[in-house]
């Protein structure tokens, strides 16, 4: 997927696990890999590795982007390969032949020219800040419905309403004031957001990422 690309120029980007470390994700770059989008939009491309010791999550692979200047990230291609292969005891140095040899991978350039043409588009698109917070909670499938709930449940769920208001005031601030009120500083708010540890947690990272991705393409 990276051509001409030897395993030494790889780096360990990110690595999230939920509390139990039943699975993990591993995100490596290429930090000699940059796509200029426009300007000074500069994005890396990174690829993630899905994995666990127990079965919960096969062995997977996807293809993601991040935003230099600030991390904000996407899963944007997802489940490029993914293997049933459990390796008890067992090797993987020899894993990829478990692929089926009919199996094509997609070339990252294509996908790369794909996430730039939905970039540039989303820079076209006027969205005024009024609508970021409830589209935000429409792209996450956040509904904070207190009705028909015990009194304590109510009390937790209007905390966390609050909370998700003040993460999208300090974010709607930083990048409409950075990119405007148009669909790619949108973008930007929601796949930050996807990185408010304390309040999406880690076994729901990579599904907000892979959001982001489906809303884009909508």
């Amino acid at each position: 997927m990276f051509p001409g690309s030897g395993e030494d120029e790889f780096i360990v980007f990110n690595i999230n696990y939920p509390k139990t470390r039943s699975y993990c994700h591993i995100d490596m770059i290429n930090e000699n890999y940059n796509i200029n989008i426009w300007g000074n939009e500069v994005y890396v491309p990174f690829i993630r590795i899905t994995n666990s010791y127990n079965k919960s999550r096969k062995l997977g692979f996807e293809i993601g982007f991040v935003r230099k200047v600030c991390d904000n990230g996407v899963i944007f291609e997802s489940e490029l390969v993914s293997l049933s292969y459990f390796h008890y005891n067992k090797s993987v140095k020899n894993v990829m032949d478990y692929i089926n040899k009919d199996m094509k991978l997609k070339k990252l350039k294509d996908i790369e020219k794909s996430f730039i043409e939905y970039m540039r588009n989303l820079n076209e698109i006027r969205i005024e800040k009024k609508y970021f917070t409830n589209i935000t909670a429409k792209i996450f499938g956040l509904k904070f419905n207190t009705e028909n709930v015990s009194a304590k449940y109510r009390r937790i769920i209007e905390k966390q309403k609050e909370e998700f208001l003040n993460i999208m005031e300090r974010l709607k601030k930083k990048y409409i004031g950075e990119l405007g009120e148009n669909a790619y500083g949108l973008f930007n708010t929601v796949t930050a957001f996807a990185n408010e540890t304390k309040f999406v947690k880690c076994d729901r990272y990579n599904g907000y990422q892979t959001k982001s991705r489906k809303w884009v393409r909508k």
